[in-house]
């Protein structure tokens, strides 16, 4: 699971896990536009993308996008999209 998947150095790091491990990655962010890009080009790169368009600031909306997934088990997380909002997470979760 790759968050901020859409643009920038999540993007970048979805590629580069797909170019070496190309089986499938959840891909995530906020930006349906551009992680629909992602999406396909990570599948034209013969790597299976499940895209979540999902607030990692918004614990609800990631719990949904889990239960969207079915998985079992998560291998790897890089959480991209965490670094620009820690304040607004760390406010999120600690209220639950």
């Amino acid at each position: 699971m790759i968050t901020g998947a859409a643009s920038g150095i999540g993007k970048a790091t979805a590629f580069a896990f797909a170019e070496r491990h190309p089986v499938a990655i959840v891909v995530c962010d906020i930006d349906e536009a551009g992680l629909d890009d992602t999406t396909t080009r990570l599948e034209s790169l013969g790597c299976t993308a499940l895209p979540l368009v999902m607030d990692v600031t918004d614990h609800h909306s990631v719990e949904q996008g889990f239960a969207r997934t079915h998985l079992q088990t998560l291998w790897f997380a890089y959480t991209r999209a965490f670094t620009a909002m820690s304040e607004k997470m760390i406010k999120c979760y600690r209220s639950d």
